[in-house]
């Protein structure tokens, strides 16, 4: 058996360690914290995020066959390059670690206007600025010298797609090596196809949250281009109930706010309430050019919703390489425009036979399974190091 230690510093994701519930498997999980989680977690430590409690996660790693590191922030780099290299060490990828040195590529330039240009945009570089004078002048350790020897220390890699590790492989050299998460099929309904029209399902969805990656200001563009008498045939609902409240976000509320065929939702829905309004969608739109909203792209796929995904994103090229029927985000225009905003029922059986096929040509024992053969390659290959060694 191996024990595998896993550390958090977001209580929303504490359950991603279930993919590690194997026989082969102990498990601890650790959930760093600011003070901000008052709920008691199942199975999770909670610990104050201080020097003290990670000086003692780098003893308990140490102790530990694998650590599994939630979103490689400063707080994991540090603990990663104090780790013995005995030690296994996966990094669950999130996406802000490495998007955020990609701007350039992931967001487009109303976006990027939109935040550059807003009084929190300026803040926010300075204030990354003075935290990154502070960690390197007064603790003696520099963030980015950290990131990159993490990255270098990380023995895997974890993330859905393929065409997502080798987007990011071309920018960052150095990324360890690749073990693909499994889809949860458990997780996703897959309901039978109601066909859609302009009368019974007119809604369009628009992003999944206030997320600047989400390229709102690409999505405004288009909607202002519709022709008025066009528009009117349409309701579009756009998710705006989570993610940084400030001029980004104002900016593009009040945007939207100023198309009146667009409702913006600011409140968490129910479980039943989000799926209703995927029952009665004839499209969502998703105007990242990152791996983002899979929950929504599935719940959509899953209920025969158009997805519409911009080609600069890596989840297009992965579902289309997976057989899916996926649309270009550059058609939209004309498919609201002529009405064709709709998917026929047999692309959408043929959308759920597809999803059903990627849930169980890799699942989760699989995952687990190639886990084990990395591990046990791993030890084996210590071993022999450490015996001509000595």
């Amino acid at each position: 058996m191996y024990s595998v230690l896993h550390i958090h510093t977001d209580a929303k994701f504490v359950g991603n360690s279930k993919r590690f519930l194997n026989p082969q498997f102990v498990n601890t999980n650790i959930l760093l914290s600011n003070g901000d989680v008052k709920a008691t977690i199942k199975d999770t430590k909670v610990m104050k995020k201080n020097f003290s409690s990670i000086n003692e996660l780098i003893l308990l790693g140490n102790k530990s066959d694998l650590v599994i590191l939630y979103n490689l922030d400063f707080e994991k780099s540090y603990i990663a390059n104090r780790l013995n290299r005995n030690v296994l060490v996966i990094w669950r990828f999130f996406g802000n670690e490495l998007y955020r040195y990609m701007n350039d590529q992931v967001e487009d330039d109303l976006s990027r206007r939109f935040n550059e240009g807003s009084l929190k945009g300026r803040l926010d570089r300075v204030w990354e600025y003075l935290a990154y004078l502070k960690t390197k002048y007064v603790s003696g350790v520099d963030f980015k010298e950290e990131s990159d020897r993490a990255i270098s220390r990380c023995d895997l890699f974890l993330c859905f797609s393929r065409e997502e590790y080798s987007f990011l492989k071309r920018r960052f050299k150095n990324l360890p090596s690749l073990l693909r998460l499994p889809l949860r099929a458990s997780s996703h309904e897959l309901v039978p196809f109601r066909e859609k029209t302009v009368k019974t399902g007119n809604e369009i969805i628009l992003g999944n949250s206030r997320n600047r990656y989400n390229n709102h200001g690409g999505i405004i563009e288009i909607l202002k281009r519709i022709p008025s008498e066009k528009v009117i045939n349409y309701k579009f609902t756009l998710f705006f109930s989570y993610g940084l409240e400030g001029d980004y976000a104002a900016r593009v509320r009040k945007e939207f706010r100023e198309l009146s065929h667009v409702k913006i939702i600011e409140d968490f829905l129910s479980k039943e309430e989000f799926k209703k309004i995927y029952d009665d969608a004839s499209a969502l739109v998703i105007n990242g050019y990152r791996q983002m909203a899979l929950s929504n792209i599935y719940e959509a796929l899953s209920r025969g919703v158009k997805v519409y995904l911009s080609q600069k994103n890596s989840d297009y090229h992965w579902f289309k390489n997976n057989g899916l029927h996926i649309f270009d985000i550059e058609d939209l225009l004309e498919d609201i425009t002529m009405g064709t905003v709709f998917i026929s029922k047999e692309e959408a059986n043929h959308n759920i036979s597809q999803l059903k096929k990627m849930y169980s040509d890799y699942t989760l024992l699989d995952f687990q399974n190639e886990l084990l053969k990395f591990v046990e390659s791993k030890k084996e290959y210590d071993y022999y190091m450490n015996k001509e060694i000595l």
